[in-house]
């Protein structure tokens, strides 16, 4: 199953994750998680689909040869991915947090406002920039 094992390192790569961080969100042993990036082990299918999950993927596009090329979004797709799979580990309050967060820049984004930089004024560079 070595197209699981580069799928998965692909899919983990793209989540900008560690193999660690990958195995702690699966709730899987560092170990364990290792063998099938390598490729030495397959998970049964209980864990495969919660490997997908928690990767915010499927079980489809982490077995199909070949699928590690296609796994490549356009960067707002792969963003998304990333925060969807983050949100995984947040408490309830952390959620709320977040909700609250993303509400702002929402609002931010409906007013058609451009950031500071892009109004051509300059940012902060530091002590002794010029």
């Amino acid at each position: 199953m070595e197209s699981f094992a580069k799928n998965l390192r692909a899919r983990i790569q793209e989540l900008g994750l560690t193999h660690a961080e990958a195995a702690r969100r699966c709730n899987l042993e560092v170990r364990r998680f290792h063998h099938y990036v390598i490729g030495d082990r397959e998970p049964d299918l209980k864990t495969l689909l919660k490997i997908a999950e928690v990767l915010d993927s499927t079980a489809d596009k982490l077995l199909r040869p070949g699928n590690a090329e296609n796994l490549k979004h356009d960067d707002a797709a792969r963003l998304r991915a990333k925060l969807s799979a983050a949100t995984q580990t947040l408490d309830a309050a952390s959620l709320r947090l977040l909700m609250i967060l993303v509400d702002g820049v929402i609002a931010y984004s409906r007013t058609n406002a451009k950031p500071p930089a892009s109004r051509g004024q300059t940012r902060y560079k530091g002590r002794g920039a010029t």
